[in-house]
């Protein structure tokens, strides 16, 4: 609310004269003028004050151009109903030709909104805070119905064009709300940018099949296990205790941090439960892969073992292939090269990266490994497995409709 001027009986009798404006219900004093003990010093605090309110702007001057446009003179504000104000907007709205759509409800709508960003039931107060008769809530919510009903968006869109072509004497006008309205039917937006990557795998129809095929018909008396590692966790604490989040107050940290370290995170997901073995390493070498390899396969000692992951040079050293090759009953399927999305495990990293490590804070390694393994404890107790439905031919079908699209790279 606008500042306004204030007088208050002070104890020994003098009137104060305060600046003061509303904020969410309360008072606050923006200036206290000073203390009369008479009218005249009384009538000399309320002039000071006035002027201060008007200062640098004792008049409005809403021109809205030359050329037949409505005008209204300038004007002293004298009072706290816009009447000035309602009757430019509305001198604007036929103007513009908008009054093509005779209904007083919708015009008050439009009028709330442009003087004050509110909901449809707020308009009332808005438009009778303007100093008009506000319509009835039914009205409003008739008004809103023949909106759709009667097309108004139609109508003013074609009151938008002929003004935009009588101004410009016939030439071609391309009006803003048509540009979104294509944009919106042909489901094109300009405002966003994805990435892609093509896989190069020469083998990739083949690898494709086998991978979706043992989330869609696992073998019998096999368990299937997506395994792959998320490296480099930075264990991050922030140069500042973080403050927490509190009613209409987001959560607030600084933006410099202090790094601990890192660490390297082997996970592998079981996709008919979506349980969840996990192994923090502290680097990422086929070294440590061979050992969560061996962490993993003792968990299932009865069971043919099937494992999905990508073909990262560590997964393929001579001492993983010879363990293998010693391990007849784990099998290995890897995704092609950049495929790593149909990695169902990758899935889960999003998931603890969101809730665990992202806007976490970390004074150690060891902290943040015990944070991780908490996460995993308290996973595999809600665990719940990842269902995917997409066909090896549905998604081969995509790739080749979006390769089509995409002009061929010219190195």
């Amino acid at each position: 609310m606008s500042p306004f001027l204030r007088k208050v009986k002070t104890a020994s009798g003098a009137t104060a004269v305060q600046i003061v404006e509303k904020q969410r219900g309360a008072r606050r004093i923006v200036e206290h003028l000073g203390s009369a003990h008479s009218e005249a010093e009384l009538a000399a605090l309320m002039q000071a004050g006035r002027d201060k309110l008007a200062a640098n702007q004792p008049e409005l001057d809403f021109d809205t151009g030359a050329g037949g446009r409505p005008r209204a003179g300038a004007a002293v504000v004298e009072g706290k109903v816009s009447r000035l104000l309602v009757d430019v907007l509305r001198g604007s709205w036929r103007w513009l030709g908008f009054d093509v759509v005779a209904d007083e409800a919708f015009f008050q709508l439009v009028l709330a909104r442009l003087v004050e960003p509110t909901s449809k039931l707020d308009s009332i107060r808005v438009v009778t805070k303007l100093g008009i008769q506000a319509a009835h809530r039914n009205t409003f919510n008739n008004a809103l119905r023949r909106c759709g009903q009667l097309d108004y968006r139609a109508l003013v869109q074609q009151a938008c064009f002929e003004h935009v072509w009588a101004g410009r004497g016939g030439d071609v006008a391309l009006l803003l709300y048509e540009v979104t309205k294509a944009w919106k039917k042909y489901g094109v937006r300009p405002w966003k940018a994805d990435t892609f990557k093509f896989s190069t795998d020469p083998e990739l129809e083949a690898k494709v099949i086998d991978a979706v095929g043992l989330y869609l018909a696992p073998p019998e008396n096999a368990v299937v296990l997506c395994v792959d590692e998320k490296s480099q966790i930075q264990a991050l604490n922030r140069t500042q205790k973080v403050l927490p989040m509190q009613p209409d107050h987001n959560e607030q940290r600084s933006h410099d941090y202090v790094r601990h370290g890192t660490t390297t995170l082997f996970a592998a997901l079981e996709i008919a439960t979506g349980k969840v073995t996990g192994l923090c390493k502290q680097r990422h070498r086929h070294q440590e892969f061979l050992g969560f390899l061996r962490h993993v396969a003792p968990a299932y000692p009865e069971q043919e073992l099937h494992l999905v992951m990508d073909n990262y040079a560590a997964h393929k050293r001579v001492e993983v292939r010879d363990w293998l090759a010693a391990n007849p009953r784990v099998r290995v399927h890897f995704t092609p090269t950049s495929g790593s999305w149909l990695n169902l495990v990758e899935v889960w990293f999003g998931i603890i990266d969101r809730q665990a490590i992202r806007r976490g804070t970390f004074a150690s390694v060891r902290e943040l490994i015990g944070k991780i393994r908490g996460f995993i404890n308290g996973w595999n107790t809600r665990k719940h497995p990842f269902i995917w439905t997409k066909t090896p031919d549905e998604i081969l079908a995509k790739i080749g409709h979006k390769r089509k699209l995409t002009s061929p790279p010219s190195h």
